[in-house]
């Protein structure tokens, strides 16, 4: 928007002794992995480890076999989440 860069470079003449020359540039998305995508991959994974955790724990194995305990989808969270 040329009117606001024309405004914001007006605004900053006076502490600068002079209107200063602004552009923007279109940076180059990097390659890899955004922060959200390696929130998720994370996430998922101590997702993953804590109901491998829970399903291999002696009791719960015993709980499942002798009295039919199924899990609940998405009921286990890790315990930084809880």
């Amino acid at each position: 928007m040329p009117g606001l860069v024309k405004r914001l470079a007006d605004a900053l003449a006076p502490q600068l002794g002079a209107a200063p020359q602004i552009r923007f540039e279109v940076a180059v998305q990097a390659a890899g992995e955004t922060l959200h995508q390696r929130t998720a991959r994370e996430r998922g994974a101590r997702q993953t480890a804590a109901e491998q955790a829970f399903l291999a724990d002696p009791d719960v194995q015993r709980l499942m076999q002798r009295h039919g305990a199924t899990l609940v989808p998405d009921s286990i969270r890790p315990f930084d989440e809880a």
